[in-house]
């Protein structure tokens, strides 16, 4: 399935190129000058942080999908109905939590709008994110758990970045901890670090961020530990090999096919069963019959007494 993955992906990308440009879809990030600086201690810290953001996503988010299979009671419009009261009551509290979050990571790029932002809601974003996800899909709404896993990582990112900036711990910018944090969060919690970290490079069209990826994605994987986002997905190559051959028939052997069975003989062609006409006349059932009367066809039969 790669290859023509890979095709159709390449045709869908011209196609939508060709009428919306080639821009990425944050822009045109600045790069990141990689040095051994005190800089690069926001990177481990931000890997450790999203990992357990990442562990938090997951666990919160198929606890309420348990509990609202177990435990509610009522019809299942108004379970989602409920949900979403309280989805959009938090939203109007914390900016971010509504809708897909896209805008909010193209805000939190930029040195002004993650100004913008105190570092108290900087630090809530992620969790009310984590919520209202949890809430909206875990109840049976209608959303995805992929864009709200980059939103985590990118606002985790801008608030450690807000923390970390004044000291001296952090770029100039924080752009490159955003990025980073959403490779390392989504990475984490899919299993698939090096395509989820080339996503965040190709959306913001900074492949510069692949260098300091290289230190946070390992480390939030190690945080996030045995565990995935997508239930479904096989631990092992092993695993997936054997629920593919689970999942498949085995195809007819030729020549092996089941021993034909007789048909059926229809009512009318079927032979008679004796029937004793003495017996018969009298109203006794042949099963009734006196055993004698059946053990020698040529032995005479003792008339039977008369009935009143």
């Amino acid at each position: 399935m790669l290859v023509p993955s890979m095709l159709a992906s390449f045709v869908a990308y011209l196609e939508f190129s060709a009428v919306f440009g080639f821009t990425p879809m944050f822009g045109n990030q600045p790069g990141f000058d990689l040095r051994f600086t005190p800089q690069l201690i926001a990177f481990p810290v931000l890997g450790i942080c999203v990992g357990l953001l990442a562990r938090l996503y997951c666990w919160f988010f198929y606890l309420l999908v348990g509990w609202f299979a177990a435990k509610w009671r009522g019809p299942r419009p108004f379970r989602a109905a409920a949900a979403g009261f309280v989805t959009g009551c938090v939203g109007l509290a914390v900016p971010g939590v509504l809708g897909t979050g896209y805008g909010t990571i193209q805000d939190v790029l930029s040195v002004q709008g993650t100004l913008h932002l105190s570092v108290l809601v900087l630090i809530a974003m992620p969790f009310v994110k984590i919520l209202g996800t949890s809430l909206s899909v875990g109840s049976g709404g209608s959303g995805g758990v992929f864009g709200p896993g980059l939103v985590i990582g990118a606002t985790a990112g801008a608030a450690l970045w807000r923390i970390a900036e004044p000291l001296g711990l952090a770029p100039a910018s924080p752009a490159p901890l955003v990025i980073v944090g959403m490779a390392a969060c989504l990475g984490a919690a899919a299993r698939a670090p090096v395509a989820i970290t080339l996503i965040a490079a190709e959306t913001t069209g900074s492949f510069a961020m692949l260098a300091p990826a290289t230190i946070a994605v390992p480390i939030a994987v190690m945080v996030f530990g045995q565990r995935t986002l997508y239930v479904s997905q096989p631990e092992t190559r092993e695993a997936l090999a054997a629920a593919r051959l689970a999942s498949q028939v085995p195809p007819p052997v030729p020549g092996d096919s089941p021993a034909p069975v007789p048909p059926a003989v229809p009512d009318s062609e079927a032979s008679p069963q004796p029937c004793d006409a003495p017996a018969a006349a009298a109203g006794i059932h042949p099963a009734e019959t006196p055993p004698a009367a059946h053990s020698d066809p040529h032995r005479p039969v003792r008339p039977l007494p008369a009935t009143n």
